[in-house]
């Protein structure tokens, strides 16, 4: 069999043929129109499709998708994969699972607390309550909706009125008096360097039996019932 060298086969092929075997096609500028091609690696450092789908995986890639990759797009990837960069990636999923999300948060919105779940802030789940050993300052109000305890003692509140419930109370004062004042601050009761003083009434109350007031005009009074012996 005669051999063949590429210069005779120069514009002679045209049409439709099949080659068997390996082959090297080298050069500065080889061109060629393929209905197809299967390779196991194509290297080159510009591979440019002029069709408008790609299919990668028997996925279609075409140019609508890739001229929106910085809008919305749903992508799924496999176990261990890192995504990385400086620039800055933006995107609109419907959801998210991740082991971990680092970061400030302080782009995030409509986020409630109920909805998160595990650790909020400093605080953490402990049955159905949210715990936490670390000191809390607040510089602002706080609001109570419900009883709360401390120890063995029960504070709460009805009608305006609170009650603090619990076996023994020790009250120590580090100025030295326990004072009660009523609502125009007027002094009703002060224990100070162990005596207690009343404050005076200028108008004679109700009498009460067991009762006990000291008057504007420098007399104590006692209520009883039935007359004295």
């Amino acid at each position: 069999m005669a051999l063949i060298r590429s210069k005779q086969l120069n514009h002679i092929l045209s049409g439709s043929f099949s080659v068997t075997g390996n082959l090297n096609v080298t050069g500065s500028s080889s061109t060629g129109s393929f209905g197809r091609i299967e390779a196991t690696t194509i290297s080159a450092s510009l591979v440019d499709v002029d069709a408008s789908t790609l299919r990668i995986g028997g996925s279609e890639l075409n140019k609508t998708i890739v001229d929106n990759l910085t809008g919305s797009f749903a992508v799924s990837l496999p176990n261990d994969v890192v995504i990385s960069g400086s620039s800055t990636s933006t995107g609109s999923f419907g959801r998210v699972e991740s082991t971990t999300l680092s970061g400030d948060g302080s782009g995030l919105t409509n986020i409630t607390a109920d909805s998160i779940v595990g650790q909020l802030g400093i605080f953490s789940p402990t049955g159905s309550i949210q715990s936490t050993t670390n000191n809390l300052q607040i510089t602002g109000s706080m609001k109570l909706t419900d009883a709360f305890t401390h120890g063995s003692t029960t504070w709460n509140e009805s009608g305006g009125n609170m009650s603090i419930t619990g076996s023994d109370f020790l009250w120590k004062s580090t100025g030295g008096a326990f004072k009660v004042y009523d609502n125009s601050d007027a002094l009703m009761f002060k224990i100070e360097n162990n005596m207690a003083v009343f404050g005076a009434l200028n108008t004679t109350p109700t009498a009460t039996a067991g009762g006990m007031f000291y008057s504007g005009s420098d007399e104590w009074f006692m209520g009883h019932d039935g007359i004295p012996t």
